[in-house]
């Protein structure tokens, strides 16, 4: 991972398409916050939610009323699945007119570690309004209003280049940043992201300028290999934790399954990394009954 999110020579920072999004339409239109972290899990879509009940529907009298008979769950299912998503015409950089969708929230990103190599691009395109993305499948083009974005999703391992943005996402937008703090130096399982120390700092700077709950911290995943068992690994949370409190309240973990990741099979394989290929039963059950703070 890059420590900077410029000079990576991918074309000019004005480009309308700096890196794949295709996780950008998050919620259809509205915005459901509840009391505690959970998700939604559908084709591109995670729903992260936090502390207050929100609404950006045009028919809130729906929503409220989905809230009433069912539950939370059900009632954010709902939502995503019946509400369509906003649809304006924008101006692009060219001058011609594009069809963009335009959400309410936006996740930037699960494919992409936009805080990490690209914040000066998406603070520029926040400006400019829009920003593309391609299909990597199909190859086509698509676009992204911000007229209506009013909360941000980071996903990082190092958001460090965001702290520069800080006054925009204070002021002018909320945000939630989904930090993945892990600690496989020993292992070098992440010979790209800067050390756990400097990790750590970065991350108690972030909350002591965004307020406390805007970081979550992610140890995911959580892997066993040659030379991490259950014990060790469990030291390695606690550590983190041990050194984060007071900064947060909340762990969002899983658990490595190499199988399903081919690409990441193939890392650990190149690198001759002896990996387990699954947590057992009884393993979940320890790590999760384990008390870290």
């Amino acid at each position: 991972m890059a420590h900077s999110s410029s000079g990576l020579g991918r074309g000019p920072l004005t480009a309308e398409t700096r890196v794949r999004f295709p996780d950008a339409l998050l919620i259809k239109g509205c915005c459901l916050m509840v009391s505690d972290i959970f998700y939604i899990y559908d084709s591109f879509i995670n729903v992260v939610c936090m502390g207050v009940v929100c609404f950006f529907c045009k028919n809130s009298r729906l929503v409220l009323y989905v809230l009433e008979k069912r539950s939370i769950l059900e009632a954010l299912i709902i939502l995503v699945e019946d509400v369509a998503w906003a649809k304006v015409k924008i101006v692009r950089d060219d001058g011609t007119w594009a069809d963009a969708q335009a959400p309410v929230i936006v996740s930037a990103s699960r494919s992409t570690d936009i805080p990490a190599f690209y914040a000066d691009w998406f603070f520029y395109r926040l400006q400019r309004g829009y920003s593309a993305w391609m299909n990597p499948f199909n190859g086509k083009k698509s676009f992204v209003s911000y007229q209506h974005t009013r909360f941000i999703v980071f996903w990082s391992k190092y958001p460090a280049p965001l702290l520069p943005f800080l006054t925009i996402l204070k002021e002018q937008i909320n945000c939630y940043i989904l930090y993945t703090l892990n600690d496989y130096e020993k292992e070098g399982l992440e010979k790209g992201v800067p050390s756990v120390e400097k990790r750590i700092d970065t991350f108690k700077r972030l909350v002591d300028e965004l307020g406390f709950g805007h970081v979550v911290w992610r140890f995911d995943p959580l892997m066993l290999t040659d030379q991490i068992d259950v014990p060790s690994l469990m030291e390695k949370v606690a550590s983190i934790g041990e050194r984060l409190k007071g900064y947060t309240e909340k762990l969002v973990f899983s658990f490595a399954d190499i199988s399903s990741c081919r690409k990441v099979k193939m890392n650990l394989d190149r690198n001759h990394i002896l990996y387990r290929q699954i947590f057992t039963q009884k393993n979940q059950l320890v790590f999760t009954r384990w008390k870290f703070l």
